[in-house]
């Protein structure tokens, strides 16, 4: 596990609320919550900025506490 990994539980049954939570405030400190939220879209029609965005995104995506 780096430095970059969230030090929390993985989700399990019984502990959604703390692991929402959590997993939110971990995002933000990674720049990535706007992006699971919904608040930051992909950008219209500039190839780099799809670009940038898609990758961001399934940085988001794959993110996860060990």
């Amino acid at each position: 596990m780096s430095d970059s990994d969230p030090k929390f539980h993985p989700l399990s049954g019984t502990n959604y609320p703390q692991w929402s939570g959590e997993m939110q405030a971990w995002l933000m400190t990674k720049g990535l919550w706007r992006l699971v939220s919904g608040a930051e879209k992909c950008p219209g029609t500039d190839a780099e900025a799809i670009e940038k965005w898609e990758l961001r995104a399934e940085k988001a995506a794959a993110a996860h506490p060990s």
